[in-house]
């Protein structure tokens, strides 16, 4: 059994267009199928930016304080190596 025979069979139990369906019959549960997956996609898509954008601006900002964070470890790496002597100039 593919997946569209498979959603074919069970969309009658939930979907409120059954009667446009057994009226249409397998288009209309292909078309429905697609609408269904697109709206599932976009929807998808736009609660992981929110949760993104709540992670970096929000109250929690896990990803502002980690790039703060590495950005700090970069500066004091800086620092060191600057301070640091060449062994061969010690000689």
């Amino acid at each position: 059994m593919t997946n569209q025979a498979l959603f074919v069979a069970f969309l009658p139990y939930f979907s409120p267009f059954y009667t446009i369906y057994c009226c249409f019959g397998v288009s209309i549960g292909v078309s429905l199928r697609k609408i269904i997956l697109t709206a599932g996609v976009s929807i998808s898509v736009s609660y992981f930016s929110v949760l993104l954008f709540k992670n970096i601006f929000g109250s929690d900002g896990i990803i502002m304080r980690y790039l703060a964070d590495m950005a700090r470890q970069a500066l004091e790496y800086r620092r060191r190596r600057r301070r640091r002597i060449h062994p061969l100039a010690l000689a």
